[in-house]
């Protein structure tokens, strides 16, 4: 069986920098920015991180490790079936996909299996998890934020492609918590959104009009938030001239095809080896 996987990133952020006091179980910010990867995991423990209202769902662990664990989400539909006397008979069925987190904190990464039997896109299970589990995080003043990883060359072949005629490029970035992803951001960008107490950090770059924009890989600033962006840090969107829409790059998230994934009848360690091999992919 061939299965597709859609790579994406999280991160775990404070949704007040500047609380004062204790938040929960006499914790302060600095506290539960520490724990954070600890109390997300007791999140997913602790709720039923795949509900939606009206919407009936079955989970199963495949796997589980310290910091890993390989989730089966069925979801219910109805199939409609001709019969031999013309009539119209609907049937259930649980179409499924694999959702897997790593939680490992210079990792945090989620693959999504792309199933649209089950659920239209990844992100649309990927966001009902989010909701779920930001109910149970923000208890703790924190919050989970994904972002899809794509290649950064796709970025740049864009630029590229239309040298002149680059109206605006409008960069969006999550505060930085991250420093295995968040190295290529200059200082003055990070401490900048560290010291405003934002979350999430949006700067555009617009040409005078009937003029283009001059990016270039070469130029440390931009190259390193393009880096950090791709990496699943945030999104880029691109405004042509004469084109009514922003281009959002990074449509194309990271998709890891794996052939022959049979599950049935693995232990939950080769079941993890497998998945750790797709994130690393």
């Amino acid at each position: 069986m061939m299965r597709s996987f859609h790579i994406f990133r999280y991160q775990i952020l404070p949704n007040n920098r500047n609380f004062q006091g204790s938040i929960y179980d006499g914790k302060t910010v600095n506290d539960v920015i520490a724990e954070k990867n600890n109390i997300f995991w007791e999140a997913i423990s602790n709720s039923d991180p795949f509900y939606k209202r009206n919407s009936e769902t079955v989970i199963r662990i495949l796997a589980e490790e310290d910091d890993i664990i390989v989730f089966m989400v069925g979801v219910e539909k109805k199939l409609k079936k001709n019969t031999k006397d013309f009539k119209v008979e609907k049937i259930d069925t649980w179409p499924d996909s694999i959702f897997v987190i790593w939680n490992n904190p210079e990792r945090q990464l989620i693959a999504v299996q792309n199933n649209p039997a089950a659920f239209s896109t990844p992100s649309v299970l990927l966001k009902r998890f989010e909701k779920n589990i930001n109910r149970q995080l923000s208890i703790y003043q924190l919050g989970i934020y994904s972002n899809p990883i794509f290649d950064k060359n796709d970025f740049w072949e864009l630029i590229a492609s239309n040298n002149n005629s680059i109206e605006a490029v409008e960069f969006t970035f999550l505060t930085p918590n991250m420093a295995s992803i968040s190295q290529t951001l200059t200082d003055d960008l990070k401490e900048f959104a560290k010291k405003n107490n934002s979350v999430e950090n949006k700067i555009e770059l617009r040409a005078n009009k009937g003029h283009s924009l001059s990016l270039s890989p070469n130029e440390p600033q931009t190259s390193g938030l393009i880096d950090y962006i791709s990496n699943g840090g945030g999104a880029t969107k691109v405004k042509l001239h004469n084109i009514r829409k922003k281009v959002t790059v990074g449509n194309t998230t990271k998709e890891v095809e794996v052939t022959g994934l049979e599950l049935e009848g693995l232990n939950a360690n080769e079941t993890i080896a497998i998945f750790k091999s797709i994130f690393d992919d």
